[in-house]
């Protein structure tokens, strides 16, 4: 029998009709949905069907439909085998790209797989489908064929010999679902040790070599070797203590914090473990740390320059830390050092009691004066000490008397009798804020200015003001603070206006009057000149807030400070304007409240301006004497101290500190005068005095 002949995909049968049949024909058909492969189908082309169903083309025709569904089902098996493993692996056909230049995949070469050897799974019998280019049935990703178009047979095993070098290919070779190990944290570095000798000597000249050297590291290495030799072989660093001192003084300078803060701490290491043997280092080692100690730019500077201090307070001799502090920082002109010095003078009377420090004359001789001038400080924070210091002495009353007789005038005993009275009735009054550690900018206990200029405010809560007031106010301000002297001119007239319609709203507002305060010494002239004519006509209705208001009490250091910057001005009509702001306002201001912000001014004035603010510092104390003498001699008197400690060779300095002098003298008495002198000007300069008001 002949088998049957495919002609242009129609079957035609083997054997011619006969009678009256047709030849019986049949096409292939392809027919496929969306996102499907392509499935052929076969369709009858005559309608004589039930007479094939009886012949062998039949017969023939059911299994080579068989065989095409098998196929077209095996095909999609693979395909979607595929498909999972591509979508499950993320990775994209390395090869496909390959492919794509081929129409079709019988057009494409077969290669062997990795083994070497093609498969032969197909059968060779049996012609191939005519079938279109399908992407995922050419070869799989793992390069392991699939039997395609036969019935699936057993896997071939691939041989791995001996000599085969090559490993099993990886499907993942790129794929993101492959874990990777984590990478091993990066080592580290070895730490940097110091190869220290083993002789102490040998080992401080190592120290301060590393502290002489130009890396920071190395000078806190060279710190810290010092800092434990001092523990372990403190004889050693006693053998070169000035040289070890002086390599500690410069690093405590040092611009970088961390070298400068253990340098710091070092010190007070050394105080602790060398005790007495640091004694005549003490002087310069006091200098460096009071200096630190008042720092403004490092709290934490401030903090161990402080801490050191006390070690050093706590455990070297009294006779020698005593003079050391008083030397460095009663006299200072920074308010924490001063009060950071009564502070620790005060601990060491706690330390060794009162009978001790009466005793030992060194002691004595020293901190009784300088209480007295603690006590008569412009800062409440170091009066405060002062008392407390005289408080302390008195616990041994009798010692306290005989001393005080022996070193103080009969105006000083006055005043410290005075003080004990105080004490006794009212107590020593609120503690400063500072604290252990004084701050940089100790405030007083009243409101004061902090360090960004703005008011510190403990006194009663303001009244809340309607909103369209503060709105006018804030308006005001941003004028007077604007960058364009033209606005801050309308800022002056509506600060005129608003002072009288409401001044009570002004006053309140101590934001707004240092704004105006700052206008008074403006960088240009129109506005500064406005400015103190504004002073000028406002005082009248702002006077009595500034002898009442506490905010404001506050800012008139600032006014009184503007208003002086204009005595040594070229411009004459500045100069004529500050000159009768400044008396305008000590018209209008309660003098009472004037002789402190006058006599701060004074004192840093440059010789310009010290001739005129002496004669009005001397009208002040005359007027404030009678009622409160207690105020003059606390903040007039050290204003002559100055002056006659460092005398200007300038003429017109010289009359004004003449007749400052001898209008003091009339006030306050001349005897009052050159014995209140005794503990702060030495025996030329009280003679000098004693000439002057002759």
């Amino acid at each position: 029998m002949r088998p049957p002949a495919i002609v242009n995909g129609s079957y035609q049968a083997p054997y011619p009709a006969k009678g009256n049949l047709q030849p019986i024909g049949f096409s292939f058909h392809r027919s496929s949905s969306v996102g499907q492969p392509p499935v052929q189908t076969l369709e009858l082309s005559n309608p004589l069907y039930d007479e094939l169903s009886t012949s062998l083309d039949r017969v023939r025709f059911n299994a080579l439909q068989k065989r095409e569904e098998y196929n077209n089902n095996n095909n999609n098996s693979v395909q979607q085998t595929l498909m999972k493993r591509t979508q499950s692996d993320g990775h994209l056909l390395a090869k496909a790209t390959d492919h794509d230049r081929f129409d079709n995949w019988d057009d494409a070469p077969i290669k062997p797989a990795k083994s070497g050897s093609y498969l032969n799974g197909v059968s060779s019998q049996l012609p191939p489908s005519p079938r279109k280019l399908n992407l995922f049935h050419k070869k799989s990703i793992s390069n392991t064929n699939v039997n395609q178009f036969s019935a699936p047979s057993p896997p071939i095993k691939q041989s791995n010999s001996a000599g085969s070098h090559k490993k099993p290919h990886n499907f993942l070779q790129r794929g993101a679902s492959q874990k990777k190990p984590p990478p091993a944290p990066p080592a580290k570095p070895p730490s940097k040790m110091l190869d220290v000798p083993k002789n102490p000597a040998q080992a401080l000249q190592f120290a301060l070599q590393k502290i002489s050297s130009e890396e920071w590291t190395d000078k806190v290495d060279g710190i810290n070797l010092i800092q434990q030799l001092s523990e372990t072989s403190p004889q050693t660093v006693v053998s070169d203590l000035h040289t070890v001192s002086t390599a500690l003084n410069t690093e405590c300078k040092n611009l970088r914090s961390s070298v400068s803060r253990q340098a710091l701490t070092c010190y007070g290491q050394l105080c602790l473990n060398l005790k007495t043997k640091m004694d005549p280092e003490i002087e310069k080692a006091c200098q460096v740390l009071m200096a630190k100690s008042g720092d403004v730019s490092s709290a934490f500077i401030r903090e161990d320059a402080f801490q050191s201090l006390e070690h050093m307070v706590d455990h070297t001799s009294n006779c020698k830390v005593v003079p050391a502090l008083i030397a460095s920082g009663a006299s200072s002109k920074t308010i924490t050092i001063r009060s950071g010095c009564g502070q620790l003078l005060a601990r060491l009377v706690e330390n060794i009691g009162a009978t001790k420090a009466l005793n030992q004359k060194e002691v004595c001789d020293k901190i009784i004066p300088q209480s007295l001038v603690f006590v008569q400080d412009t800062q409440p924070s170091v009066r405060y000490y002062g008392k407390y210091i005289l408080q302390l002495l008195n616990q041994d009353a009798a010692n306290f008397d005989r001393n005080c007789k022996r070193l103080l005038s009969d105006g000083q005993m006055r005043t410290v009798k005075d003080v004990l009275t105080t004490i006794k009735n009212k107590g020593l009054g609120d503690a400063p804020a500072n604290g252990a550690a004084p701050s940089a900018n100790p405030t007083p206990l009243s409101n004061t200015l902090v360090r960004n200029g703005s008011v510190k405010r403990n006194a009663a809560p303001l009244r809340k003001l309607a909103d369209s007031v503060q709105l006018d106010l804030d308006e005001i301000y941003a004028d007077l603070s604007s960058g364009n002297w033209e606005t801050r001119l309308t800022g002056l007239d509506r600060y005129k206006e608003m002072c009288a319609h409401n001044i009570k709203a002004v006053a309140s507002d101590t934001r707004l009057v240092e704004a105006f305060i700052a206008r008074l010494n403006d960088i240009n002239g129109k506005v500064a000149a406005q400015a103190m004519e504004t002073h000028q006509r406002t005082l009248p209705l702002m006077g009595q807030q500034f002898s009442s208001e506490a905010g404001l009490k506050a800012v008139m250091d600032q006014m009184i400070k503007a208003l002086m910057a204009h005595l040594p001005s070229k411009n004459d009509e500045l100069r004529y304007l500050g000159q009768s702001s400044i008396d305008a306002t000590m018209t209008h201001i309660d003098h009472s409240c004037l002789i402190a912000p006058f006599a701060t001014a004074t004192k840093t004035a440059n010789i310009k301006q010290k001739p005129f603010m002496l004669s009005m510092l001397s009208r002040l104390s005359q007027s404030v004497y009678k009622t409160k003498p207690k105020q003059v001699e606390v903040n007039t008197l050290p204003v002559l101290w100055d002056l006659m400690k460092t005398q200007s060779g300038d003429n017109a300095v010289k009359a004004a500190l003449s007749d400052f002098s001898k209008s003091l003298a009339r006030t306050m008495g001349k005897k009052t005068l050159l014995e209140s002198s005794t503990g702060s000007l030495n025996s030329t300069q009280k003679a000098d005095l004693d000439a002057i008001i002759s």
